[in-house]
């Protein structure tokens, strides 16, 4: 077997090879410059916000964003203008009509070849259906924690008719309960 660690390869992906890549995912990916105007927006782009690639390529990122939070986009341009990477974070964005997402940002500077930061690629995954799916959950198991709770009381309370009582005249406290 060679060892791989001794030699010394490098792989470079042609233009071609990234395109089919960044467009083999479901997931949003695109590109901004430092003004926050979108300069590349995948086939996943399209599909989890519901924008053409045309209609987003030149235009400000702004339009994703809800108005309860104007100042988010600013915010990670400014941390990736200091060179940051922001991973895995939970945040809402708005599809096309206003319909809000629950995504997941991946956000890494994008540097040309002096090592000048020029924008920032943008990895979104919609979490949204797994949020639902949770929230749904959480009142399933509030549900039975509640019904669960009925029940030992109604089996206290029969306990309890039961320990006053005897025979027949328990059977009829509690038919007549009914």
């Amino acid at each position: 077997m060679e060892d791989l660690s001794s030699q010394q390869q490098c792989w470079v992906l042609s233009s071609a090879d990234l395109e089919t890549l960044l467009e083999s995912s479901d997931d949003a990916i695109f590109s901004k410059n430092l003004e926050n105007v979108v300069v590349q927006w995948s086939r996943g782009a399209e599909q989890v916000y519901g924008y053409s690639r045309a209609e987003m390529v030149g235009q400000s990122i702004a339009r994703l964003l809800p108005l309860d939070r104007p100042g988010e986009a600013a915010m990670i341009l400014e941390w990736i203008k200091k060179g940051e990477r922001l991973e895995r974070w939970e945040t809402v964005r708005l599809a096309k009509g206003g319909r809000p997402l629950i995504v997941l940002l991946t956000v890494s500077p994008l540097r040309d070849a002096s090592g000048a930061i020029t924008g920032a690629i943008t990895v979104a995954r919609d979490i949204t259906a797994r949020r639902q799916t949770e929230e749904t959950v959480r009142g399933l198991e509030a549900q039975v924690q509640n019904r669960a709770l009925v029940m030992d009381t109604a089996n206290r309370i029969a306990l309890n008719i039961l320990a006053h009582r005897t025979g027949v005249e328990a059977l009829r406290h509690i038919a007549d309960e009914g």
